[in-house]
């Protein structure tokens, strides 16, 4: 059986919350610094609005990568491991029809090695579809502690959304803060 570890695309892939907050200031010509500064100036509604526009978008669609992460994919690849990309991305939303291919397509162009591409959802049965996995890179910790309670091994990037501050509740959590604490076993 290989080895199969699965990764998070946006806060490790791209460079989100920040790719988010530079589109709605390109949008609305602003200079937002945060996504709660956003919801807080702009109200629930437009923030909706802007974020619909923007998972079909263009500029979502080319993204830049995280050079560092693509790396470790390839590091993974070439050890022989299965890769799933396991994204939050609502692909099952019938309004985001093109989001999975738009991904998909995005993953293949910027040759981020991978075999499969899942819908990661919030809900006791994040893992149901997917084969037994020995890691899983994420950072948010909502998801990582979701996870990490399934028995996998999550390393939670600490230099996404606060998670510096954050203390592993689950011992098969470990936060990171560069890809050389990121094991290849």
């Amino acid at each position: 059986m290989k080895k199969r570890i699965s990764v998070d695309i946006d806060g490790i892939l791209t460079d989100y919350p920040m790719c988010w907050i530079n589109y709605v200031n390109l949008e609305l010509n602003t200079r937002f610094e945060s996504r709660e500064e956003i919801k807080k100036e702009i109200g629930d509604g437009k923030y909706k609005f802007l974020k619909k526009k923007y998972r079909k978008s263009d500029y979502k669609a080319n993204l830049p990568v995280n050079q560092e992460f693509k790396s470790l994919l390839k590091e993974f690849k070439k050890n022989n491991y299965e890769i799933i990309i396991f994204s939050s991305r609502p692909f099952n939303d019938k309004q985001y029809s093109e989001l999975y291919s738009m991904t998909e397509n995005w993953l293949i162009k910027n040759h981020i090695p991978f075999d499969f591409l899942f819908y990661k959802a919030y809900n006791q049965d994040v893992l149901k579809n997917i084969p037994k996995m020995l890691y899983h890179i994420e950072d948010e910790i909502k998801y990582a502690e979701l996870i990490a309670n399934k028995g996998v091994q999550v390393f939670l990037y600490s230099s996404q959304n606060g998670n510096e501050k954050y203390l592993p509740k689950i011992n098969n959590i470990v936060l990171f803060d560069s890809i050389e604490k990121i094991l290849l076993k």
